[in-house]
């Protein structure tokens, strides 16, 4: 079984940053093929418009989260690392 060593923690990538580069790919390409539309002319206005919602609309609803937080947890979490803070004194923490 293969476990991750601290001295490799450099060579991983967090999903939060894999995510974001998808999707910022996602939009270029959506961006792509709705100015070839624009500048082909072929296309009404309001089809324009609505294929491009359907583009950004696909795209964010993948991943859009509607979880819904309680305002205790968040209140709490944030004293947490207020905490942190102060006990740190400025001093970089994990």
């Amino acid at each position: 079984m293969c476990v991750p060593h601290l001295r490799s923690e450099a060579f991983y990538i967090p999903a939060h940053e894999i995510i974001y580069s998808l999707v910022l790919r996602r939009l270029i390409s959506a961006y792509n093929r709705l100015s070839t539309r624009c500048y082909d002319q072929q296309w009404e206005i309001e089809q324009l418009l609505d294929e491009a919602e359907k583009e950004i609309f696909a795209i964010t609803g993948e991943h859009v989260t509607t979880e819904i937080v309680p305002t205790k947890e968040l209140v709490m979490e944030a004293i947490e690392q207020i905490e942190k803070l102060y006990e740190s004194r400025g001093a970089p923490f994990a």
